[in-house]
């Protein structure tokens, strides 16, 4: 916002986080169902 009002360009609002896969043999069935 503060580059905005100095008639600047904004930087890029992408932002790229790292990741990583689990990979699970079981998972518990969704709360509330039985």
């Amino acid at each position: 916002m503060l580059q905005l009002t100095r008639d600047e360009q904004p930087g890029s609002p992408r932002v790229e986080l790292g990741t990583d896969l689990v990979i699970r043999a079981s998972t518990a069935p969704p709360a509330g169902r039985t």
